[in-house]
């Protein structure tokens, strides 16, 4: 598995674990379903095309179900919405700054080891 690749995978469940409560449910931010973190995905209001300034930035993924983001194209107009109220206006707003960040291979290593201790840390709340 390719580095960046690794990385999505732990990230992704790192957001679906920060937005879960203790027992492990979120809600979709697009939506507002509940369902258990292993249900969900992890959506980008950005697209995750744009590089990764926004594929990794914890602003702009959010637990989302998979039908609003995948058969509503992230229904972002709810997203949009709701983002705003999560993390506010100012920050929203931030997220379409778009540097060009380009990732070496010590700088994903050092994210995926960053995430994982995360994701551990969250798991023990949740799963206790």
């Amino acid at each position: 598995m390719d580095l960046k690749k690794k990385l999505w995978k732990i990230f992704s469940l790192y957001i679906r674990l920060r937005d879960a409560d203790e027992k492990g449910f979120c809600k979709c931010i697009s939506c507002g379903v509940i369902k258990h973190y292993k249900e969900l995905d992890a959506g980008h209001f950005v697209p995750k095309n744009k590089g990764n300034a926004v594929y990794f930035n914890e602003d702009n993924v959010h637990a989302q179900c998979r039908h609003c983001n995948y058969y509503l194209s992230g229904n972002l107009s709810e997203y949009r919405r709701n983002l705003e109220t999560k993390i506010g206006k100012q920050r929203l707003d931030m997220i379409d700054y778009r540097p060009i960040v380009k990732f070496s291979p010590n700088d994903y290593l050092f994210l995926i080891q960053n995430y994982t201790k995360k994701v551990n840390e969250l798991k023990q709340k949740i799963c206790g």
